[in-house]
């Protein structure tokens, strides 16, 4: 499944973070500097339903990231395309 949109941040870890919106969950990842030879990075999954009640599963995401997720969020459920699972 392809992701509605990418909505890549500064985080608090030298690198990139972001955070991918698809129709019933989230995919929040971290990305180390790519010119390190041994760069990492990580990612987790938080559905939309967990996102809407607590917002996001990781620290220092900048306000107008969990803003923005949250209207595309409002948009699908408008529209009747957001799948909220618990």
């Amino acid at each position: 499944m392809q992701s509605i949109k990418t909505l890549p941040f500064s985080g608090r870890t030298l690198g990139l973070n972001g955070v991918d919106v698809f129709p019933d969950h989230l995919t929040w990842w971290e990305m180390e500097d790519p010119g390190c030879r041994f760069a990492g990075g990580g990612a987790c999954d938080q559905n939309t339903a967990e996102f809407l009640e607590k917002g996001p599963p990781i620290e220092g995401v900048p306000a107008e990231i969990v803003a923005e997720v949250r209207a595309i969020l409002q948009e699908l459920e408008g529209k009747g395309g957001l799948e909220c699972k618990d």
